[in-house]
C-alpha cells in the first residue's frame, strides 16, 4: 500500500490466569501519508507470551485491511485470507 512505517508492538504482563503468566498486547499500524483512506489501526490482544499475543493481533489487523482493501490486495499474500 505504499507505507513506510512498520507497526509497532508493545505489551506488558498482565495478571496472572491461576498459574499461567498473561501478556497484554497492542500492534499500532501508522496511517499511511500516500493514501489518505489507510488510517491504520490500532488493536489489542493477548496471550500466554508476548509472541501469542502479537500473533491474534497480527491477524485481526490482516483480516481488517483485507475487509477494508480486500479488491486491491487480491493478487497478494492477502488474497489467501478468507473474506468473512
Amino acid at each position: 500500500m505504499g507505507c513506510e512505517e512498520p507497526p509497532q508492538y508493545t505489551w506488558t504482563e498482565a495478571e496472572h490466569a491461576g498459574s499461567l503468566p498473561w501478556v497484554d498486547v497492542q500492534i499500532t499500524v501508522p496511517p499511511c501519508p500516500n493514501n489518505p483512506q489507510w488510517l491504520g489501526w490500532i488493536v489489542e490482544s493477548d496471550g500466554q507470551t508476548p509472541w501469542e499475543g502479537a500473533q491474534v493481533a497480527a491477524l485481526e489487523v490482516l483480516l481488517e485491511i483485507y475487509q477494508d482493501y480486500g479488491d486491491e490486495l487480491v493478487n497478494g499474500l492477502a488474497g489467501s485470507l478468507p473474506r468473512v
